[in-house]
């Protein structure tokens, strides 16, 4: 063999053997990212079922498995704030604010109502910031430690995948500012009680206005109350 040659067989043998290597890493990042997929979808339906999560079992290795923590970290915090939020938006005294037995009890100025009512907006609002702050790219990447940008957009792409996340942001939102529009509906209607509280009593388990016109502003206020699906 020629010097020529052996140089091109030497050359060819490199070029080979970058091809192999490079087939390799390629495919073992496939095979990872396929994994950490995998193991993300299984966790998240397993926080949606409110099942136990161990956020520290991490099953893939180097800057899939900083993915990986990043990621548990981060969905495990998203779903106790959807959690807290919506322990909110279930409360049951909700359904009672404007019910016969409270109107007998707490009227007719309604102050510990009203009072439940300041608390849960202001407890609404502190919630709502919290979980809406999850969405936000800042806070996404505050849970990656350093890796390459190739990772960090993997990372954030995967974090804002709508199959992985806790809800769908957009229908909690509306269901947020519905849950706003029902308080403030509450409020007015109580304000209406307390402010003509002379005009009515609780008889026989039923609320009676001395008044035609107060009773059908009243019973207006109830249909447009009924139609935020109280």
């Amino acid at each position: 063999m020629t010097k020529k040659a052996k140089i091109v067989a030497i050359i060819t043998g490199i070029i080979a053997l970058f091809i192999l290597l490079t087939i390799y890493f390629v495919s073992r990042d496939l095979g990872s990212e396929s994994k950490l997929k995998e193991e993300i979808k299984n966790y998240h339906n397993d926080l949606v079922q409110n099942k136990k999560v161990d956020a520290s079992i991490i099953v893939t290795t180097g800057d899939y498995g900083k993915i990986e923590k990043a990621l548990k970290n981060y969905l495990k915090d998203c779903n106790k704030h959807y959690n807290d939020l919506n322990n909110i938006l279930k409360e049951e005294q909700i359904k009672n604010n404007l019910s016969i037995e409270n109107i007998k009890t707490d009227g007719p100025n309604f102050i510990k109502t009203k009072e439940y009512l300041s608390d849960i907006k202001n407890r609404l609002n502190e919630s709502s910031k919290i979980y809406l702050n999850d969405f936000k790219k800042q806070n996404i990447m505050n849970y990656l430690s350093q890796v390459s940008n190739y990772y960090k957009e993997f990372y954030y792409n995967l974090a804002t995948n709508e199959d992985i996340m806790i809800s769908e942001k957009h229908d909690f939102d509306s269901k947020i500012e519905n849950f706003h529009k029902i308080l403030d509906k509450q409020e007015e209607m109580l304000n209406f009680l307390a402010a003509n509280g002379d005009s009515w009593r609780v008889i026989n388990d039923s609320l009676v206005f001395y008044n035609n016109e107060l009773a059908t502003s009243y019973n207006n206020y109830l249909e447009e109350l009924k139609a935020l699906n109280v």
